[in-house]
């Protein structure tokens, strides 16, 4: 008796739908270079971490582009470089990115306060990162006592009162700032008489300044000398800043002679390991790095 041939089941219409489905998937991912399939046991699959691969554009290798204007007149677009901070590594230039790279960027250009970005994730494809840069331009700086400009020099003819017998004396300090322009925060330094003779310096305006180290990098004009630093806020723009400067003698103790003011204007730089500090005016070993700097001496008699 002939055996009866067992006739296959027939496949439903869903599927059907699946396996053209899959197939159609397959071969996106072999056109973009990425998808492989196995045909085994009657069933087609996609390796794992295919499907991801084939969705958007993301078999598009990224890009990072920056798109930066000034500040205070955005119309004008700017060309920085850049310093790259990809996943923790530093790169002078920009390296091969990949989907998912975290990426920090110092925008910097000649005679423009350098810029952090923040920590952006980069998608497949095209990124930009859009930066706003402040172009510096150093105020103009003048010491007043009781409303009388001092002569910017220590052996000025307009000069300072010395402070006496345990008294005390302020000043206004003041900047003007320029149309447009900027100069980023400042670490103002403030070095005068000798540590025996002052008893405290202080600034502030509506309220005290913040005091901060002075930095390393600084050298000592006096001798044994009251060195002082306080951070001082950006200036923005044509607008007037004004900070009173008091000086505190110690009981019986005079200050007298020269003072010397130095302004270091910070910005974001490179660490010595690849990190980025946010804002500085020298790295943590002490090496200066600064945009710019201004001085402003008198005189006290």
């Amino acid at each position: 008796m002939a055996k009866r041939k067992k006739q296959s089941q027939p496949m439903s219409v869903w599927g059907v739908i699946g396996v053209v489905l899959v197939i159609l998937l397959a071969i996106a991912g072999i056109g973009a270079g990425t998808g492989m399939f196995n045909i085994g046991n009657g069933e087609i699959k996609l390796l794992p971490g295919d499907l991801p691969d084939m969705i958007g554009d993301c078999n598009i290798v990224p890009t990072l582009s920056i798109s930066a204007k000034d500040s205070q007149a955005q119309a004008t677009s700017l060309s920085p470089g850049a310093l790259y901070n990809v996943n923790g590594v530093y790169f002078a230039t920009a390296p091969t990115f990949a989907r998912g790279d975290k990426v920090q960027v110092i925008s910097n250009l000649s005679g423009y306060i350098d810029v952090l970005s923040p920590i952006q994730t980069l998608d497949c494809g095209a990124n930009t990162l859009s930066v706003l840069m402040n172009d510096y331009t150093a105020p103009t700086v003048k010491i007043l006592e009781d409303s009388i400009t001092l002569t910017d020099s220590v052996t000025g003819s307009s000069n300072g009162s010395a402070v006496v017998s345990g008294g005390s004396e302020t000043f206004t300090v003041q900047f003007v700032g320029h149309d447009k322009d900027s100069t980023g925060d400042i670490i103002y330094v403030i070095e005068l008489a000798s540590t025996a003779k002052v008893s405290s310096v202080t600034m502030y305006a509506d309220a005290q300044l913040e005091e901060v180290d002075v930095p390393e990098f600084y050298a000592n004009t006096l001798s044994s000398p009251k060195v002082i630093a306080f951070k001082v806020p950006a200036i923005v723009g044509a607008v007037e800043k004004e900070y009173k400067m008091t000086f505190v003698a110690k009981s019986g103790q005079t200050i007298e002679g020269a003072v010397y003011t130095t302004a270091y204007v910070g910005e974001p730089l490179v660490e010595d390991d690849g990190s980025f500090t946010a804002w500085a005016v020298e790295d943590s070993t002490g090496t200066a790095n600064y945009e710019a700097t201004f001085d402003y001496d008198i005189a006290l008699i």
